[in-house]
């Protein structure tokens, strides 16, 4: 399993992943999809109850129920009785941080910034960003976390990259708009 795996080819692994839920046409590029869908499958117990929507009401997309509003690779899992959720939800420390890597590789910049709701159950909707919720504190308690220097150093270099996507996000916002950004290649992969 993944511990046979080198590291480095984990990490490809996950850039792979992702970039094929985020690339699929079923999503079209749209920031909210793409955000629901990482928050849905990396932030989220796959158990819990809790679920994301978009504040714009675009798109309220269950992308884990594997339908045809979900990614290729959501329907796969899906015809398979597991999730996207459940999959990277039972990744070991290695594994969840070269997931995450994978993740901030492949998502769109502008996903960064969609205005999204976290509802549990019938209570109102909070407020919910996918970076300040969801990647920074999962990758500052990696790095605090880390059992070997190693382990802390990849954490560290998870941490970099989510900094500097953070950046990248709102010096496009302050450019005109959170729409206008690219996918996130050049981020130092």
């Amino acid at each position: 399993h993944c511990q046979a795996m080198p590291r480095d080819v984990m990490t490809t692994a996950a850039v792979a992943l992702w970039t094929l839920v985020f690339a699929d046409p079923s999503c079209g590029g749209d920031p909210d999809v793409c955000a629901l869908w990482a928050t849905e499958a990396a932030f989220l117990p796959p158990e819990g109850g809790a679920r994301v929507v978009a504040m714009s009401g675009r798109c309220q997309n269950e992308g884990n129920q594997g339908d045809e509003s979900s990614s290729e690779v959501h329907r796969v899992l899906a015809a398979r009785g597991t999730s996207l959720a459940a999959q990277v939800g039972g990744l070991g420390e290695f594994g969840s941080l070269c997931s995450l890597r994978g993740l901030l590789s492949a998502l769109p910049t502008a996903s960064f910034s969609s205005d999204l709701l976290l509802v549990e159950g019938e209570k109102r909707g909070e407020p919910w960003s996918l970076m300040l919720q969801g990647v920074l504190p999962t990758a500052c308690r990696k790095v605090r976390e880390s059992p070997d220097s190693h382990t802390k150093y990849h954490a560290l270099c998870v941490l970099d990259v989510a900094l500097r996507s953070w950046a990248q996000c709102l010096r496009s916002r302050l450019k005109g708009g959170k729409t206008g950004a690219t996918a996130g290649r050049g981020r130092g992969e």
